[in-house]
């Protein structure tokens, strides 16, 4: 692929990827205000214990395979076919073994509830194992553009129901439709979109070639499952629902920030890194420009979340207030949670799965075991643990994977720390500048806008090499 060509398709796949992810993050949080006003602590709590069971078991049905079919240089028919059956088979299979442990989870923690919650919710499974392939095709080919539309009109759709089921009174309800409706419409619209259909003709054989590659991300995805909701588990045994509720809602905000920038980013990184990992030089370069991106988005995104998350709960429900520390210190923790997974999207670009394993089991064992560590001190403690954790886990990624492509400490801290300087001035600027209002919801817009504006100016001012690119793109096809 020439140089043009691969910048050019980076800037759309970045573009498309950013307003993809952009969108789906501002409707989850329009529709996620209004839930919030609607439902009570306890209602996201009891949803929220079934974290680890739709993390673990999407993971299995994922498989690794979208993955593993980006990276193959060569593909064919057989291999998406292969893979689309052997995804029903095991999302099929999983449900039904969900099914009958349903009884299980609600006992574990004596929440019968979750009975009947667990049944439905694991419905999203069979919906999303169905179209794995056809997102897996969508990743492969870059149909960025076609994967934001079919995500976005999920989103809102699903999202349009949930709030009327909240504000009719259905409670937790809602929170479970939005979940299965998204993978319900999801599915349909990739079938009807991707221009590839499955066939009768079966052979398993490309799954058995992609195992090796694949498994290791499986296991490494399933660690991280573990690992991202060990905390929950933890709450849902040792605190109410409502203050698994506070944790869980904290969390959530910073996790929808965190997904918005890593979505933009991974739409392209690793497919784009692929195609450039036998040139060494030139792979570290388009490396340190993913690095860079990332750190220029995560930075001021989540440092400004922390900034503005008390007028944030103030606004939407006084009630969620407890929320706010955790909200702050899974912001900060965030952004070594973003900046990891660009060595993470480095490594399944080289092929080096095993890597990816390795830091993720190193990673989970830090912080499964500061779990049990810490729990006892509340909500608060644990927030700042995983965001501890995440800079600790940051390091393993850099000393095991950034030597393998040359990457050095120095170029880490010459790509990350100017805008995280910047960010952090953008903020204490933005604080002296506001602190003189005294509305609330005042308040919050003032800072959101004060501060974007700020970043940006800022980034105009110091020619910032992303600033123009960015800049550029937008004016072409603005005029097209």
């Amino acid at each position: 692929m020439a140089e043009l060509e691969l910048k050019t398709k980076t800037i759309k796949g970045l573009f498309w990827g950013g307003f993809n992810s952009g969108m789906k993050q501002v409707i989850s949080a329009l529709i996620g205000l209004v839930l919030l006003s609607k439902l009570a602590p306890g209602d996201y709590g009891l949803v929220g214990m079934l974290a680890i069971f739709t993390g673990i078991a999407s993971t299995l049905q994922e498989g690794g395979f979208t993955s593993a079919l980006a990276n193959r240089k060569e593909f064919s028919h057989d291999d998406f076919n292969a893979v689309f059956w052997f995804n029903n088979i095991i999302s099929i299979g999983m449900y039904v073994v969900l099914w009958f442990c349903a009884p299980l989870i609600a006992g574990f923690y004596d929440q019968p509830e979750l009975l009947k919650i667990s049944r439905v919710l694991f419905l999203a499974f069979v919906f999303n194992g169905v179209s794995l392939a056809f997102n897996a095709y969508l990743f492969r080919f870059l149909m960025v553009r076609e994967k934001a539309a079919i995500e976005i009109i999920a989103s809102l759709v699903a999202g349009v129901a949930a709030i009327i089921l909240a504000i009719k009174g259905f409670g937790y309800w809602a929170l479970v439709v939005n979940t299965v409706l998204m993978s319900f419409i999801a599915s349909v619209l990739r079938i009807i979109i991707v221009p590839w259909h499955p066939s009768f003709k079966i052979n398993f054989r490309p799954v058995w070639e992609m195992f090796g590659f694949s498994f290791k991300l499986v296991i490494a995805s399933f660690v991280t499952q573990i690992q991202n909701n060990i905390f929950s588990v933890i709450l849902g045994r040792a605190y109410t629902e409502r203050e698994v509720g506070f944790y869980s809602q904290g969390n959530k905000w910073t996790v929808m920030g965190q997904t918005m920038i890593s979505g933009t980013v991974n739409s392209v990184a690793q497919p784009i890194m692929a195609r450039v990992a036998e040139e060494q030089e030139r792979g570290l370069k388009v490396f340190r420009k993913f690095m860079r991106l990332t750190s220029c988005l995560v930075c001021p995104s989540m440092l400004g979340l922390a900034f503005i998350a008390p007028q944030l709960i103030q606004v939407i429900n006084p009630e969620f207030m407890p929320s706010v520390p955790v909200m702050q210190l899974c912001s900060i923790g965030c952004i070594a949670l973003s900046l990891s997974n660009m060595y993470s999207q480095m490594n399944i670009a080289h092929g080096r799965s095993d890597l990816n394993l390795l830091i993720t089991v190193i990673g989970a064992v830090l912080q499964i075991t500061m779990a049990f560590v810490v729990y006892k001190y509340g909500i608060n403690a644990i927030a700042l643990t995983i965001a501890v954790c995440n800079f600790v886990i940051l390091a393993a990624w850099h000393f095991i994977s950034g030597r393998f492509v040359g990457y050095t400490i120095p170029m880490l801290l010459k790509d990350v720390m100017p805008y995280a300087g910047l960010a952090m001035l953008v903020i204490i600027a933005t604080f002296f500048a506001t602190k003189f209002i005294s509305n609330t919801l005042l308040l919050l817009c003032a800072k959101i806008v004060v501060a974007a504006l700020l970043y940006i100016f800022a980034l105009k001012v110091l020619d910032s090499a992303i600033y123009r690119e960015a800049r550029v793109f937008i004016k072409r096809h603005w005029r097209r």
